[in-house]
């Protein structure tokens, strides 16, 4: 699998997001590396990608709360779906370490942040957050 990498074009224009995001795909590519090189690591580094996206989640829906934001419930549930991937990664990454299902989870993330979280931007923008 190959490694993503950061592009201007998962920018939705608020740093706080976007920081956040980048921090998801390094964990994803360490956690790819430690497959392929070593296995052992691998459940360290998915439990701290775990970690980070729950915070990160847990960031977004602070502002979904605080600002009203309109498609907050649909966009909890790609929250849960993202979650729900994950999690069921993790359960079977001690018996058999694959990039396979770390890449739907990745090809998942990339088209939320590119589609919800990129609207999500806008709207934030359009209430002064950068």
């Amino acid at each position: 699998m190959a490694i993503v990498e950061w592009k201007d074009e998962y920018s939705v224009g608020v740093a706080m997001i976007d920081e956040d995001h980048k921090e998801l795909l390094r964990l994803i590519g360490e956690l790819t590396q430690a497959i392929s090189s070593d296995p052992a690591d691998a459940p360290r580094l998915c439990d701290a990608l775990i970690e980070h996206t729950l915070a990160h989640f847990n960031h977004e829906e602070q502002w979904f709360e605080t600002l009203n934001y309109p498609q907050a419930d649909q966009h909890r549930r790609m929250h849960q779906k993202l979650k729900q991937r994950l999690v069921e990664y993790r359960s079977q990454l001690d018996l058999a370490p694959a990039t396979g299902p770390l890449a739907l989870f990745t090809d998942y993330l990339a088209h939320h942040i590119t589609g919800a979280d990129r609207s999500y931007g806008a709207w934030l923008n359009a209430q002064g957050i950068h």
